[in-house]
This record gives structure tokens, C-alpha cells and sequence, in this order.
């Protein structure tokens, strides 16, 4: 099995963050720490599997996407990394944001 490096983008960096101060002003703590550890499994899962995606040639010529909960990871892959390019919403639009 090939292993691959976790490359998060500041942007996407950007989106985590925004997600957890949503999520924190939003939620009790516990429902928080949950949703946000259940959002960061499947960020790592990629690492295991990183074909389980459906291609998004539509956004950009080699970009997948991998639902999780409420949220859409986008991310990229390379010979040697997993690169999360955005955490979006699932009610946003992505063509708006790439």
C-alpha cells in the first residue's frame, strides 16, 4: 500500500477554523468536540484511501470530492500526497469557491 503525506492548504486551513468557531458558537461542547473529530477522521481516512472520491473535473482538472456529514472535503492527490484543497459546506456552491 502507498503511503502519502496530509497536505492541508492554507485555505482549507482557513475553512477548518471557521468551521470550528461556527460549530463552538452553535453547539454544546461535546456535540462540538464530536462533529469536529468525526470531520478530522475522514480528513485522515483519505491517507488510507485516497481514490474513495468522485472526480470534479467540472472545478478543476484533478480535484476530487469525499462527503462527510455536513461538509465536502475537496482535495488533490499526488505521487506522494493527499492535498485538502477546501472544506466546504454541503449547501455551498463550489463553483463559486475554486
Amino acid at each position: 500500500m502507498k503511503t502519502y503525506q496530509l497536505v492541508i492548504s492554507p485555505i482549507a486551513r482557513n475553512d477548518l477554523a471557521d468551521i470550528s468557531k461556527y460549530t463552538t458558537q452553535n453547539w454544546r461542547a461535546k456535540q462540538t468536540k464530536g462533529y469536529l473529530l468525526s470531520l478530522k477522521e475522514d480528513i485522515w481516512s483519505l491517507l488510507q484511501l485516497p481514490l474513495k472520491g468522485v472526480a470534479r473535473p467540472e472545478l478543476i482538472a484533478d480535484l476530487k470530492s469525499f462527503p462527510t456529514s455536513n461538509h465536502v472535503i475537496f482535495y488533490r492527490i499526488t505521487q506522494s500526497k493527499v492535498e485538502i484543497v477546501r472544506v466546504l459546506h454541503k449547501r455551498q456552491d463550489p463553483q463559486l469557491h475554486f
